[in-house]
């Protein structure tokens, strides 16, 4: 209990002792009275048994001694942890380090916060990701029992600030690509790489919606005949792959829930065994490392794995955008193609030429030189701004395109439906095969334009996918080069019961994507059907519908079912059945007038 005693003759000369959470006891001088040291006491003892008392000379700690208290009793993920610990060694220990717990106040955390960006050079995100760690240290402190600080300075205050803006700090939206441009990036991609393993993992990624460390973390084993199994990914961090779960815990797999495997189209499976049959010897030499099998679908030339960094700069980027992206003070090169047959072969990378300025061929030591008479060419931006996350956004659109119910769609990719809608909903056999149909129809229908671009590839892979297409085309000579059309179309197939085919049966005579919305052949939506189909003319008043009475509705003639007979309301065609007056009404009236 409180108690309180004079010491001294000054003008404040009573302390109070009251006893600590620990057990020992501890003072406060500077009372002027009795009264005011025990009501301090007391309160003090309040707040002890309340939880609430912090103790006045916990918080003479540094920053940097309460963050290695911190880390020790943290257990995240070795992503999270180096970020954490970059973001600490490079914008906290700096400003905070020395600094007391105790001394730190709001103002003074903002205007480090606002002063980030120009100071060190970086993003407002990054300036945002740096307090919004140092608010979580802070708050642990402030959350203690007992707390060294009474509160978290580092907090922000809620609805402060210029509302004008905040949407341009957005990131910018995710750019996507249809199927027939991811065929064009990933034969463009072999093309740069020289190996058609580059073009089969473009294609899986944008037909399965793997991400990237899924996608060159895939091992052999989790390929099945017609369905692949995400348990595991390699991340790159500092430099180092690590073996890991996926990503919040969003595997695809029967042995986890919700039991959904990545279903593979027909082509993709094939695909797919071809590349695991190709990879049957070769292993990883980082296996030791970061564990597994060491025997993965997709490796890189030197054997071990794709880097992002260095994959992105060498070939999707530029497959992407058709150059290099400038880098170490040089300018963007443009990509120089051998003409000669269609996408073109790279040969060169040059930068791009000054306008007036005669243009010379760069030419030295590690520059090889091209023949004279090659007809030369650069590869246009095909998708500027795309990268392999991005293929994962085209996955999602593509399914939502095709009408994939929601359940399925989000499980495919990893993802959890919140609410009654994940709860009571479940992925079909029925919904998968619909899934499979509508990506085959969609790779079909890309190989088509593909092929009517042009109909060989350099990519001997695609060459050999497009060769079926050649097969059922005839080709049409006409002016020396070769056309080719398709020899049927959807629209000339024979229907049931189509022998009289009528009127409003006719579809449109309207140009034809190449990459359709929808390209799930005869399992289509009704909405689908709409779009191509003319609503047939509504007729009431009696049934059945003759198809001789459809056509004559269809074209302006109206049909009497009292008389048989057809009249047309714009044009006298016929005389007017239901105008005409019966010859028995029409003398009685005339008789009435004689009488008057």
């Amino acid at each position: 209990m409180a108690y309180a005693e004079k010491r001294g003759k000054g003008p404040m000369p009573w302390r109070v002792k009251y006893r600590l959470p620990s057990g020992m006891d501890a003072s406060e001088s500077g009372f002027k009275t009795k009264a005011a040291a025990l009501a301090w006491g007391r309160d003090q003892e309040a707040r002890i048994r309340e939880g609430r008392w912090t103790d006045p000379n916990a918080g003479n700690i540094t920053v940097s001694e309460w963050v290695d208290r911190w880390l020790a009793t943290q257990d995240v993920g070795v992503s999270t942890e180096y970020n954490r610990e970059y973001l600490i060694r490079r914008f906290v220990r700096p400003m905070w380090g020395a600094s007391s717990l105790n001394s730190l106040s709001t103002e003074e955390i903002t205007r480090w916060e606002n002063g980030l960006p120009a100071r060190a050079g970086i993003s407002r995100r990054t300036a945002r990701d740096a307090r919004s760690l140092l608010c979580t240290i802070l708050g642990d402190a402030a959350a203690a029992k007992p707390p060294p600080i009474p509160y978290n300075p580092a907090l922000r205050p809620r609805n402060r600030g210029r509302r004008t803006g905040r949407r341009l700090d957005r990131a910018p939206q995710r750019v996507w690509a249809t199927p027939l441009q991811a065929l064009l990036i990933a034969e463009r991609a072999a093309l740069l790489s020289g190996r058609d393993d580059d073009f089969t993992m473009i294609v899986t990624i944008g037909y399965t919606g793997l991400r990237w460390g899924e996608a060159i973390g895939l091992e052999r084993d989790f390929v099945r005949q017609a369905e692949i199994h995400v348990e595991w990914q390699l991340r790159e961090i500092n430099g180092r792959f690590h073996r890991l779960p996926p990503k919040d815990d969003s595997y695809r797999s029967p042995r986890w829930e919700p039991c959904l495997p990545v279903d593979l189209p027909e082509f993709l499976a094939a695909l797919l065994s071809r590349q695991v049959e190709a990879q049957s010897h070769q292993r990883c030499p980082c296996a030791a490392q970061h564990g597994g099998s060491s025997q993965y679908v997709f490796l890189g030339v030197d054997g071990g794995h794709c880097r992002r960094g260095n994959y992105a700069r060498r070939v999707f980027r530029p497959a992407c955008d058709g150059r290099h992206e400038p880098a170490s003070g040089r300018l963007s090169r443009l990509i120089i193609t051998d003409a000669t047959v269609w996408p073109g072969l790279p040969v060169a990378a040059w930068p791009p030429a000054d306008p007036g300025v005669a243009f010379t061929p760069p030419t030295g030591r590690g520059i090889q030189p091209i023949p004279e008479g090659t007809p030369l060419a650069c590869w246009l931006p095909l998708k500027p701004g795309l990268t392999p996350h991005g293929l994962r956004h085209s996955h999602k659109t593509w399914m939502a395109e095709d009408g994939i119910p929601e359940i399925l769609a989000e499980q495919r990719l990893g993802h959890e439906v919140p609410g009654m809608r994940g709860l009571y909903a479940h992925a079909s056999d029925r919904m998968r095969d619909g899934l499979k149909a509508a990506l085959q129809a969609r790779w079909e229908d890309s190989l088509r334009a593909r092929a009517a671009v042009a109909p060989h590839s350099p990519v001997p892979l695609l060459d050999e996918l497009l060769a079926p297409i050649r097969a059922q085309t005839r080709p049409q000579t006409r002016g020396g080069a070769d056309q080719l059309r398709p020899s049927v179309t959807r629209w000339d197939l024979a229907k049931p019961g189509d022998r009289e085919k009528m009127i409003s049966q006719i579809p449109p005579r309207t140009g034809e994507d190449p990459t359709p919305g929808t390209g799930m052949g005869f399992t289509q939506r009704a909405s689908d059907l709409a779009k191509h189909q003319i609503q047939r003319v509504e007729l009431r008043g009696f049934e059945p519908l003759t198809p001789s009475m459809r056509t004559r509705c269809a074209t302006g003639l109206r049909y009497s079912p009292r008389t048989g007979s057809q009249r047309s309301k714009s044009i006298g065609l016929v005389e007017p059945a239901l105008s005409r007056r019966r010859p028995g009404r029409q003398r009685r009236r005339t008789g009435r007038r004689a009488g008057r």
